[in-house]
């Protein structure tokens, strides 16, 4: 065969594996992850605010990026406020964010709620989950020394304390998710409709008005929205009725045996959800979704997904696993059955492969797009955590592997040889 034969035929070869490589005959979508911002000890709070973001970690400290230019700036650091330590077995620390602002559009007055541990005066409590207020000065900068509390549920232990607050404005109303605290099943109270832990609490919330400087935020009418809860660590209020015809209250709720399952729930108001110390009653609410430890073993109830660059996820419920780092999509079936589908983002969309994360929380920025925070999984307390945008790989060439590599080579070189 001539030299030139052999470069004809190299080349029909090194076409048809290139055509193979990119070739997704499983007709699945691809996706990636995008680091925005990294240095973080452990992040769990994300709050758009303006073009920036505000960011909570675990032990207190609050900083601010900008989504443009990437830059993180210190803020504010808490810690000497809360009570926390270093192990990562201890759940105790600053817990979630939530931006509200009134709804002047001339001059909106925002203010930031957050829900920490701290010190309780109670002496059967090891200590207190507070939901805290702390006000935006006119130059939008955080008064911290303006702090003040809105209300306080006192914890019986420093793991499984849920913490977590949402908000349904529109109506005024403040939800926060409790953890039962029990290091025991048998001690667990989140049956016990005298008890604040294992529950979801429902507040009326009354935003200090743009007109009274010295006005603050409140709270009253606190009652229990739903009971039964392990610990709730992060749900996703979909409030956005137009779309779904109702309100959607989604909450991953973490396992404990003798049930050592992970459970998505879809949360109503007065229902009561897991199982009892004794055996299930008639009238429980059962998860919409579980799974067993062979896909992870510690869920974080996620985000209804609303932007516009992931089409294919509009309207789907996205959630994760602590400890295997994997993103699952929920959606409920015309049967009425709801499935999961693990999106396999482990990739970053750059070439490199991350180490395994543990996936701490969601959030979104103004555009919808679903952001993850997450956490490096060598548990050192070391500043490894960081923020993440999941992407979709939009017609992306897989990179050449195998014998599509050296047929690429060797057609190089027979071009050169041959024709040149």
């Amino acid at each position: 065969m001539s030299a030139l034969a052999s470069c004809g035929l190299l080349l029909v070869l090194g076409l048809r594996a290139l055509a193979e490589q990119n070739d997704d005959s499983s007709g699945k979508e691809r996706f990636c992850l995008e680091k925005l911002a990294d240095h973080l000890s452990r992040p769990v709070a994300l709050e758009m605010i303006g073009e920036d973001v505000l960011i909570g970690e675990h032990r207190g400290k609050i900083s601010r990026m900008n989504l443009h230019t990437g830059i993180v700036s210190d803020v504010v650091d808490l810690s000497g406020r809360l009570l926390t330590s270093q192990s990562w077995m201890d759940h105790r620390g600053l817990l979630s964010l939530l931006v509200v602002q009134t709804d002047d559009v001339e001059k909106p007055r925002r203010t930031l709620l957050l829900t920490s541990s701290r010190t309780s005066s109670n002496p059967e409590a090891d200590h207190d989950t507070v939901i805290s207020a702390i006000p935006f000065d006119e130059n939008g900068k955080l008064d911290v020394e303006k702090e003040y509390e809105l209300t306080r549920v006192s914890q019986p232990s420093n793991r499984y304390n849920g913490g977590q607050l949402l908000a349904q404005l529109d109506k005024g109303f403040l939800y926060l998710t409790t953890g039962d605290g029990a290091m025991k099943y048998q001690q667990s109270k989140r049956f016990d409709m005298d008890s604040s832990n294992g529950k979801i609490l429902k507040m009326k919330i009354k935003l200090p008005s743009s007109s009274e400087a010295d006005e603050l935020a409140s709270v009253r009418e606190r009652s229990i929205f739903a009971s039964g809860f392990r610990n709730p660590w992060r749900c996703a209020l979909d409030t956005r009725e137009v779309s779904r015809g109702r309100t959607q209250f989604f909450c991953g709720d973490t396992a404990i045996d003798p049930h050592p399952e992970e459970e998505i729930f879809l949360v109503r108001q007065g229902k009561r959800y897991g199982f009892p110390i004794a055996e299930a009653q008639a009238d429980d609410e059962q998860a919409i979704y579980k799974y067993s430890l062979e896909t992870g073993a510690a869920v974080v109830g996620g985000r209804v997904y609303k932007g516009n660059g992931l089409p294919s996820l509009n309207d789907t419920f996205l959630f994760g696993d602590y400890v295997s780092g994997k993103i699952f999509t929920l959606a409920e079936a015309p049967s009425g059955v709801w499935k999961a589908n693990d999106l396999n983002a482990s990739d970053w969309c750059s070439s490199s492969t991350p180490a395994k994360l543990h996936i701490v929380a969601f959030a979104e920025n103004h555009y919808g797009d679903l952001l993850i925070l997450a956490d490096d999984a060598s548990r050192d307390g070391s500043q490894k955590g960081m923020i993440l945008k999941l992407r979709q790989i939009s017609g992306a060439s897989k990179p050449l592997s195998g014998y599509g590599k050296y047929i690429a080579i060797g057609l190089l070189f027979f071009f050169f040889q041959t024709v040149i």
